[in-house]
């Protein structure tokens, strides 16, 4: 199948996606920065200018920053800044009514509810099940509820989770990929190479798997295990907009190519 892309300009300066149900959220969190930014746009401000034909060079996902962009391109930008810090923001998570926020502070990953006075706490939220989260404490993983409460404890070192249908996609620390049912229980494995790969959601049946060393993205079916080449590119991040559409930003050596791609 053949699919349209769109390129997104003035967006090099994004280096994270996050999503909740009304906004999109990035940030420019690199490890030598002194200042990290999370800003935010919300999905209907952001598809009203996609759907602008008349915007050529589009401004709209301009970093506010003055250092960073043209004194044009902030009048033009609809992105705020929520939040400034001097550490490298490693994630954003809205659960239900609750905001997280994670850095990385000397190598070690810490959390708390964002904009609150509480105690950053030794802990990495890995993804969002539902209204539930897959965190790391320490070297061990649990599901837990969105207040941090366990609700099992998960005998499998990972660094991601999807979850399709009645089962669980697993992306494991030695970069296997294997499929296990709700209660973790082991399956089948999906795909054994230990290369360094990314996974994201596709939709109810399929799942992304991108590979670094091969510079290639392949759409997976988990139940018919069919496969087929999506895009010949590393997909550093992607994120489901919608059921039809993903924002990405793709693995490139070229700093002015390094924009936000859309994928239909």
């Amino acid at each position: 199948m053949k699919r349209k892309i769109r390129v997104i300009d003035n967006t090099q300066w994004i280096n994270h996606i996050f999503l909740d149900k009304k906004n999109i959220y990035f940030t420019d969190s690199d490890l030598n920065n002194t200042n990290n930014n999370l800003c935010s746009i919300s999905k209907t401000n952001f598809k009203e200018n996609l759907n602008n034909k008349a915007d050529l060079d589009r401004c709209f996902l301009a970093h506010p920053n003055p250092i960073i962009s043209t004194f044009e391109m902030i009048t033009k930008t609809d992105v705020s800044i929520l939040h400034s810090c001097k550490y490298y923001i490693q994630n954003f998570v809205v659960v239900e009514d609750i905001k997280y926020i994670s850095y990385i502070i000397e190598n070690k990953v810490f959390t708390k509810k964002f904009l609150s006075d509480d105690e950053l706490i030794e802990l990495q939220i890995i993804t969002v099940i539902e209204n539930n989260l897959i965190i790391k404490i320490k070297e061990e993983f649990y599901l837990t509820d969105k207040n941090f409460k366990i609700i099992k404890k998960i005998d499998y070192k990972l660094v991601d989770v999807i979850k399709i249908k009645d089962n669980y996609v697993i992306q494991k620390e030695n970069e296997e990929i294997i499929l296990v049912d709700l209660d973790f229980k082991f399956e089948k494995i999906i795909d054994s190479d230990k290369g360094f790969k990314k996974i994201y959601y596709l939709n109810k049946t399929n799942i992304l798997i991108s590979y670094l060393k091969n510079e290639v993205t392949k759409i997976y079916n988990v139940f018919t295990e069919k496969s087929e080449i999506f895009q010949k590119s590393f997909l550093k991040r992607a994120i489901l907009l919608d059921e039809n559409t993903l924002i990405v930003k793709k693995n490139t050596k070229n700093i002015k190519s390094d924009m936000l791609n859309l994928i239909y």
